[in-house]
């Protein structure tokens, strides 16, 4: 992967997502057991720290469990990745600090999206929560794509 052009891997791995999209959106479950999430999480810590959108798999892994199900477990997942990210990113020198400053400016942010979460959890939990995940996986590749061609 660092061999590759970053423009080229953004639209690769924007493209295999949406791929991802649409085969686990007309199919069955996916089971949830050591293989499949030691896959997923390895293919999340890669494009995470590559693109920058490390959740479509994990997401995908869990589109069809309850609303504070997947909440909790991307938040761990989150935070470990995003710990595991930064650690190897700096580890590899290529973690600059106005990529840290521009991190700090962000958590008010963060703050004012936990705020926002309580109304919009009530609306997504009565039977939304699958679509909005999907929208934001389809979105995000969607814009990962676009960002690395233009």
């Amino acid at each position: 992967m660092a061999a590759a052009p970053d423009r080229v891997l953004g639209v690769v791995i924007g493209v295999v997502v949406l791929a991802a999209l649409a085969l686990t959106t007309w199919t069955a479950d996916l089971p949830r057991n050591r293989r499949t999430l030691a896959t997923a999480g390895v293919i999340s810590g890669t494009t995470g720290t590559a693109s920058g959108i490390g959740g479509p798999p994990i997401a995908l892994l869990y589109q069809r469990e309850s609303g504070p199900r997947v909440r909790a477990t991307l938040a761990v997942f989150f935070i470990a990745g995003a710990l595991l990210s930064l650690l190897t990113l700096a580890a590899a020198g290529r973690l600059p600090a106005r990529q840290v400053v521009a991190g700090v400016e962000l958590v008010p942010f963060v703050f004012a999206g936990f705020l926002a979460a309580g109304p919009l959890r009530r609306y997504l939990d009565a039977g939304r929560l699958r679509v909005a995940l999907l929208a934001v996986v389809g979105t995000s590749a969607a814009v990962l794509i676009v960002r690395n061609l233009f």
